[in-house]
Formats: C-alpha cells, sequence, structure tokens
C-alpha cells in the first residue's frame, strides 16, 4: 500500500519525482556503501520511489521484493497490537501518506488510538491559521498528552511484549510507558 497511490494525480507525482531525486542525490553522498549493499545502476536510473526502494532500501533491508518490504515495513498489521494510548494525525490532503493508506478500520477496533484527521496540513506541516504562525499539531499533541498526564495510564507501567518492527525495531525504546507517534504510512 506503501507506494499504490503517489502516482495517482499530478501532485503526488511531483512529489513522488522530487522525493526519488532527494534520494538519489543522498545515495551519491555515499556512494561506496550504496553501491555495495545496493544496485548501483538501477539506483541512479530509478524514477519513482518504488525503483530507488527496489534497488536499495528492499536490498539493504534484507527482503526478497519491494512489496514484501513495503507490507513488513506497514505499520497497519501492528495496529492491532497497540496497547498503550497512540496518537494519530493525518491529513487528508496529504500528497505522499494518502488518506487511502490510513488503516481505517484496524484503528477504530483498538481502544488506544486516538485518529485524528483534518481536511488540510499537507504532509508534514499541519499549519494554522491565515498567517500559518502555528501548527495544529503541537496543539493536539499538547491536548492529548494532558489527557493522559491527568489519567491512570500515566501511572500504570505495561510489559510490551516482543514485537518486531521493521528496520526501526532497534530504536525503539520498549520501556517506556507512552508511546507518541505522528502516524504515516
Amino acid at each position: 500500500i506503501t507506494d499504490r497511490f503517489i502516482t495517482r494525480a499530478p501532485v503526488q507525482k511531483f512529489y513522488d519525482k522530487a522525493l526519488t531525486g532527494g534520494l538519489q542525490d543522498y545515495a551519491k553522498l555515499h556512494q561506496p556503501l550504496f553501491s555495495r549493499l545496493g544496485n548501483w545502476e538501477g539506483i541512479m536510473k530509478a524514477l519513482s520511489i518504488r525503483d530507488f526502494d527496489d534497488h536499495a532500501t528492499r536490498l539493504f533491508a534484507k527482503y526478497e521484493t519491494v512489496d514484501t518490504y513495503y507490507r513488513r515495513c506497514s505499520s497497519t498489521p501492528y495496529v492491532k497490537s497497540v496497547s498503550i494510548p497512540l496518537l494519530c494525525i493525518s491529513a487528508l490532503d496529504d500528497p505522499v501518506c494518502t488518506k487511502e493508506a490510513i488503516p481505517w478500520d484496524e484503528c477504530r477496533l483498538n481502544k488506544n488510538i486516538v485518529l485524528a484527521t483534518v481536511k488540510h496540513g499537507g504532509h508534514l506541516a499541519f499549519f494554522e491559521g491565515i498567517t500559518a504562525s502555528s501548527l495544529w499539531w503541537v496543539r493536539a499533541a499538547n491536548e492529548f498528552l494532558d489527557v493522559l498526564h491527568s489519567s491512570h495510564y500515566m501511572h500504570q507501567q505495561k510489559k510490551v511484549e516482543n514485537v518486531t518492527f521493521c528496520v526501526l525495531n532497534k530504536l525503539i525504546d520498549k520501556g517506556f510507558i507512552l508511546s507518541f507517534v505522528l502516524y504515516y504510512l
């Protein structure tokens, strides 16, 4: 599902091309590593994020296919296992992580998840007001954390089961009681 909708509309095609160029520029900065672990010729010829992922990312992570990589690294299969409060924020006009990629049903079925969607916000900004001088997500996150702080969740520690999370697993502090994520697929 990761790349299914990114080439649908002109704005998504623009982002796909721009992000691919950025990934290629990054690869050039680290050519010895990318040449050794990936398919350098394929990386340089990549016309989309999917192409880049096929020639670099999936090989780095040792996945057989790019679709296997996307499936295994998607958060969707793990949403049902979230056992602590989680705020997920997504803009319905996000050109990269489209509304079709949001695991609506999975979020709805898990009482620990608050899925906040807004009509406008783009990919990361969530600017607020005519002057765009503040970010909506900051206020939403503060309100979420305030509610949690006043609830029993902040005063109760749960044991986290051993769960595999793609390449980022080593970065997750499994002992932390509160998991706050700005959720994008």
